[in-house]
């Protein structure tokens, strides 16, 4: 399934059972905006990813009971260069020092709580879990498009609640 055939069928369930999830998805980025990030972090980006942020380009900044997956808010560019920035100043520097697995190829694009985030290795394309606290990072899908496909699942086996409209995945983690 490609990712737009995916965006669609989550707004379809969304509308359905959290229209205030629904409703944090921001318009979609621009070729110029992808274009410029890429020149910001020096890499390409894989095709998917590309696609996933020219139908929404991450969520609006919102409180964690409108998150659209149990792993945190999406990143917009303009926050997925924020947390890149950040996290390359303290993870490369003589400071932070070089955590077990970190690169500057690692692209932050979801919010996992506490210092925890989503990355996608543009050099790879596989998705990395950074872990704040611990200094970590563990690979946990092949690549965005499956990461992505997994996120309907969720919805598909019902492996969710709904608490007055904002989706409840801790009862199922």
């Amino acid at each position: 399934m490609n990712i737009e055939s995916i965006w669609n069928d989550l707004e379809i369930f969304l509308e359905n059972n959290a229209k205030g999830v629904l409703d944090t998805l921001n318009p979609p980025a621009s070729g110029a905006e992808i274009d410029a990030f890429e020149q910001k972090i020096n890499g390409t980006l894989p095709e998917a990813f590309k696609s996933y942020l020219k139908v929404h380009n991450g969520q609006t900044e919102t409180s964690h009971r409108n998150i659209l997956c149990e792993e945190g808010q999406l990143y917009s560019i303009k926050s997925m260069l924020k947390w890149y920035d950040a996290t390359n100043d303290f993870n490369l520097s003589e400071k932070g020092g070089l955590i077990n697995g970190w690169s500057a190829l690692l692209v932050p694009f979801a919010d996992g709580n506490g210092g925890d985030y989503l990355c996608i290795d543009i050099s790879t394309g596989k998705i990395i879990k950074y872990w704040g606290d611990d200094l970590e990072c563990e690979e946990i899908f092949e690549n965005f498009s499956v990461w992505f496909q997994s996120k309907l699942t969720v919805f598909q086996q019902k492996e969710f609640g709904v608490d007055e409209g904002i989706l409840d995945f801790w009862e199922y983690l």
